[in-house]
């Protein structure tokens, strides 16, 4: 089914355990179909060159880990190529630059791969950098607010932006109404199944039909 255009932004909503997270993976190649295929420009993943593919896709995990070693090198993706002003693009993309500068050794500074000893909104919002990283043509963020405060939520909110503005598609996994507004379709799944799939005021309307409110984050049992 192809869910979006060049620069779309389609929000995959559904209760817990309808299949979205794995859907995500999918996307991004991690774990591969039983049937069917996942196709990227009309080309099945398998058949992609790993690096291409890799440079041309970003990705932010619902569980977040980074890299054991520096902040700068999980956000380059450990990329010995990366330069500092593709760095510095991807930290001020996620708002976390100044964050970054602030640590006793701004970008130099060695994180485990818990984080520590960063938060979980700042473990968040270097993974977020680390997804948007040398301008990828697809980004699929799973949950990305998870641990974010309200400057956090900015800055997500300003990326996303930033990836519309240059044509960067962008699937986000969600239960937030306050992301929902800005996307341009929905895709929910109940069950593993897609349930409800188009333009996101079609989708909001339909769900409003049957009484259900995104408010709410319960999407799955009036539509069985």
């Amino acid at each position: 089914m192809p869910w979006a255009l060049t620069g779309n932004t389609l929000a995959i909503i559904g209760n817990s355990g309808a299949g979205k997270t794995t859907l995500g993976k999918m996307l991004v190649g991690s774990i591969l179909p039983t049937s069917g295929s996942v196709r990227l420009d009309l080309m099945d993943l398998r058949n992609w060159d790993q690096r291409q593919f890799g440079e041309n896709i970003g990705y932010l995990p619902q569980d977040v880990q980074l890299f054991p070693g520096t902040i700068k090198a999980n956000i380059a993706r450990m990329r010995d190529d990366a330069t500092d002003e593709q760095i510095f693009e991807a930290a001020m993309l996620a708002d976390v630059h100044e964050m970054i500068a602030n640590l006793p050794h701004g970008y130099e500074t060695m994180v485990a791969a818990d984080g520590s000893p960063l938060s979980g909104g700042q473990k968040q919002r270097i993974a977020l950098a680390r997804a948007f990283f040398g301008s990828p043509r697809m980004v699929i963020l799973d949950e990305p607010n998870s641990n974010l405060d309200s400057a956090g939520d900015a800055a997500l909110m300003r990326a996303l932006e930033h990836a519309k503005q240059h044509k960067i598609t962008v699937a986000t996994i969600t239960q937030r109404p306050s992301l929902l507004a800005s996307v341009d379709k929905v895709l929910l799944l109940v069950n593993g199944t897609v349930a409800l799939f188009g333009r996101r005021q079609e989708v909001l309307n339909a769900l409003a039909s049957r009484g259900i409110s995104i408010e709410t984050g319960s999407f799955g049992h009036q539509l069985q």
